[in-house]
């Protein structure tokens, strides 16, 4: 047993840390060890509102919660991988969850003090372009073609190409030597390749910025492609790892049924090739100490192949590199029953809330403010709805409980957040640094008052759980409880009709600091809190 751990199964140690602990020490009133394998330990109330409501107020909105002594206090160099679409194809509905979560994982590790770099991964390599080159050359498509509308042009005829090489060998041999004539540097079709990723990402960034989402560096495939992957092969060699088949393959045999093939037969990468690649391109370049990939689960045996690999090959930051796992959206299509583009879920949901803000006589934003608040509300239930649920579960997506403006959405918490907002801005008396100190909140004995400082309180043992397992939902459930309390207390707890002055600041306080804790939770989330709805 370590030297600073107390044995509470010890009746005889625990009854001695009750007689010697010094009373009065930070508002501790007592300590009691009544019930089996438990210590209580008693506050003094008034103290205790004071300390959590100040406490709150004042800290800073930089402030890292490495500090705390609830979280690591060594603070470390993190990548997040995190979205990762792929080029000349639609932002898919696929890539959301990886999108908000991986969002979510930066955030809080940003939040607890660490250094963030945010990667998006881009598919932007691999057999599909070397359809996708032939297919424009077949098709004859210039660049104005494209420019008008990239995504919907490249993408057609991507399946145009991918048909005709079912139906024509000749075609499919073509598309297989444009992808190795990308490989070896053909200039001509690397020229293409690039021209396809330049419009692929200008079209992503317009829904990053929707989403509140931004990276860092925009990396892919291709970064690691021929010349990379021969210096993988190379370093595999020299540790002994890499066996030669005779149909040309190049494959590792991690265990007795584990064979991971690394070069094909025709002598072209694979995802994991690059994979390795990245990986020991990015220590080098970053030096990270912590690497976190967010990855549906269906990858989780490649993410497993891929640190022993990294293992093997003497790494051992690979015990560092974490693969954060997410399930699947199930029934997810536009009210139309369409196959769900990010951008046909983002437009769907605005036009949801707008229609609800038509419906609704509670609505404070009109003219050009009224869409894009309706957007941002609906986004950020489409968030909200997502991060509520547990990250590695499926779940059955629903629009009506997603937008639902009553119950736990993500319409109740910026609607809660608004409410706040407003209250605050409202009142006749304001808030200042120099005065917070001096408010008596000694008045705040109402039992609901109690219950909302104590949710406050729960701040950062919520972040702490959320942070040491990267799972969203419990802070989401905590946000949900807090808007709950909220709402009870302030039917309560009048402002602008309290006894006195002095009742009306302690209220005001707790109200404020009832929004910055929803406010700061929602950030971590990766959604703007909205101060008008």
């Amino acid at each position: 047993m370590a030297p600073d751990t107390l044995n509470l199964q010890n009746p005889e140690l625990s009854s001695n840390f009750v007689k010697l602990f010094p009373l009065e020490e930070d508002g501790i009133t007592g300590v009691d060890n009544s019930e089996e394998k438990y210590l209580k330990f008693h506050l003094d109330r008034d103290n205790f509102v004071e300390n959590v409501l100040k406490t709150t107020f004042l800290r800073p909105s930089e402030y890292t919660w490495s500090r705390n002594a609830l979280f690591p206090e060594e603070v470390k160099k993190v990548i997040v991988e995190f979205s990762s679409p792929n080029i000349a194809k639609p932002f898919h509905v696929g890539h959301f969850r990886s999108t908000i979560v991986g969002n979510f994982v930066a955030n809080i590790n940003k939040a607890v003090g660490h250094q963030v770099t945010k990667i998006n991964y881009l598919g932007d390599w691999g057999t599909q372009f070397g359809l996708l080159i032939a297919g424009l050359e077949h098709t004859e498509t210039d660049v104005d073609e494209i420019k008008r509308d990239p995504i919907k042009v490249l993408l057609d005829v991507y399946v145009k190409a991918n048909a005709l090489a079912d139906e024509d060998p000749e075609f499919a041999l073509k598309a297989r030597n444009a992808f190795s004539g990308l490989e070896n540097g053909d200039q001509d079709k690397l020229d293409i390749w690039e021209m396809c990723r330049d419009f692929t990402i200008k079209e992503l960034e317009k829904n990053y910025l929707k989403l509140n989402v931004e990276f860092d560096h925009y990396h892919g495939e291709s970064m690691y492609s021929s010349e990379k992957s021969k210096q993988v092969i190379q370093r595999l060699r020299d540790e002994d790892l890499v066996e030669d088949l005779e149909d040309g393959r190049k494959v590792i045999d991690l265990d007795e049924n584990n064979r991971v093939t690394i070069i094909k037969s025709d002598g072209t990468s694979l995802y994991i090739t690059r994979d390795i690649a990245a990986a020991l391109d990015r220590r080098e370049k970053f030096g990270f100490e912590k690497m976190i990939y967010v990855v549906d689960n269906a990858q989780g045996h490649h993410f497993q192949n891929l640190f022993k690999i990294l293992s093997r090959l003497g790494c051992g930051w690979s015990q560092e590199c974490q693969h954060v796992k997410f399930g699947k959206i199930l029934g997810i299509s536009t009210r139309r029953g369409n196959m769900v583009y990010i951008s046909d879920l983002m437009e769907e949901a605005t036009e949801i809330m707008l229609e609800n803000q038509e419906k609704s006589e509670n609505t404070r934003i009109f003219g050009e403010d009224k869409l894009a608040n309706a957007e941002a509300v609906g986004i950020s239930a489409l968030i909200i709805n997502d991060l509520k649920q547990k990250t590695s579960k499926d779940y059955k997506f629903s629009w009506d409980k997603a937008l639902a403006h009553s119950g736990d959405t993500g319409v109740k918490l910026q609607y809660t957040h608004s409410r706040l907002t407003s209250l605050v801005e409202a009142a006749a008396v304001g808030l200042e640094n120099s005065d917070v100190t001096s408010i008596d909140t000694t008045s705040l004995q109402e039992s609901i008052a109690l219950e909302l400082v104590y949710h406050i309180a729960r701040y950062d043992e919520v972040l702490s759980i959320s942070h040491s397992n990267h799972e969203p939902h419990h802070l989401v459930q905590y946000l949900f409880v807090l808007c709950n309390t909220a709402s009870k207390a302030l039917k309560v707890l009048q402002v602008k009709t309290a006894p006195d002055t002095t009742t009306a600041m302690a209220r005001l306080l707790l109200f404020h600091c009832t929004r910055k804790t929803l406010g700061e939770g929602l950030t971590v989330l990766g959604i703007k809190p909205l101060d008008k709805m």
